[in-house]
């Protein structure tokens, strides 16, 4: 069967795709890189509101 995909719903299109590549998931490497990347845009957050305290970025 063939389908071109600009025909599908993106729900269903998400579906498909999330089912085919399921399989192949590693729960626990990427349960990691969640959490890694978790712990780094709290680091990034962290870092721009210290800077926007000391007035980092503003005009004179």
């Amino acid at each position: 069967m063939q389908w071109e995909v600009e025909a599908l719903e993106p729900d269903e299109l998400q579906r498909l795709v999330l089912a085919a590549v399921d399989p192949y998931i590693d729960r626990d490497i990427l349960a990691r890189q969640i959490a890694r990347e978790e712990q780094q845009r709290r680091t990034l957050s962290d870092f721009v509101d210290g800077w926007a305290r000391a007035g980092g970025g503003t005009s004179p």
